[in-house]
């Protein structure tokens, strides 16, 4: 999802890099494939991609598969939907083709490889971490209006990153995070993140970007917790 924002932030040229270099083969972080299936199931949306989604699916609503969830999909088995797609997009101005099209390239990011579950990043996605400038402080905030962007599974997943089921003295256990309500959810990783006044401009440690190499270097320094 950093990755995703902040290439959002950057425009359309690094983008139009990343689609030469999927076109190439480099798919285990710019998920792309040259194929009629252009979305990927397994990269969870940044709350600002979806956003840009929304923003634009009013416009395209008469082409748009409404089981395609969060994503932009066409309903491909309708005659004429895709002649009708591109209609819409070249009615679309500069500004709003280049917001459009950095959101669907930024939507294949993901910074793992989905194969086993190793520790770090692939080194393709540390060194775009750093082009993009993904960990400088005070990009991410972890604050009220981040997490409302945050849909319920979402809210999960970031729970147990941070490690809220491991949090001392209030353990909970991460069947119980995901019972928990979804406003409650928010409600304790706010709480979690402001007893840390380190965390509130700073990248979370387990947030950091890294290949597997140089996230078992900085744990055996301590700077972050031993994997499970």
């Amino acid at each position: 999802m950093e990755l995703q924002a902040a290439l959002l932030e950057h425009g359309a040229e690094p983008a139009m890099v990343l689609v030469i270099l999927a076109l190439m083969g480099a798919t285990s972080t710019v998920r792309m494939q040259r194929c009629a299936k252009d979305v990927f199931d397994d990269c969870d949306l940044s709350p600002e991609v979806r956003a840009v989604f929304d923003s634009y699916r009013p416009r395209l609503a008469d082409c748009l598969d409404e089981f395609g969830g969060e994503r932009l999909r066409l309903r491909y088995w309708e005659e004429g939907c895709q002649a009708r797609a591109l209609a819409h997009l070249c009615e679309l101005s500069p500004r709003e083709m280049h917001e459009l099209f950095t959101a669907f390239v930024a939507s294949t990011l993901r910074s793992s490889s989905g194969v086993g579950a190793t520790l770090g990043d692939t080194p393709l996605a540390a060194a775009l971490a750093a082009i993009l400038n993904v960990e400088h402080a005070g990009r991410r905030r972890i604050d009220e209006a981040h997490l409302r962007a945050c849909d319920r599974e979402t809210l999960v997943n970031l729970a147990i990153t941070l490690g809220l089921h491991i949090d001392e003295p209030k353990h909970v256990s991460i069947a119980n995070l995901r019972q928990l309500e979804t406003s409650d959810l928010r409600k304790a990783i706010l709480a979690f993140i402001k007893a840390r006044p380190d965390w509130i401009s700073a990248v979370p440690p387990c947030f950091r970007f890294g290949t597997e190499r140089e996230l078992e270097d900085l744990a055996d320094e301590g700077a972050i917790p031993e994997p499970d």
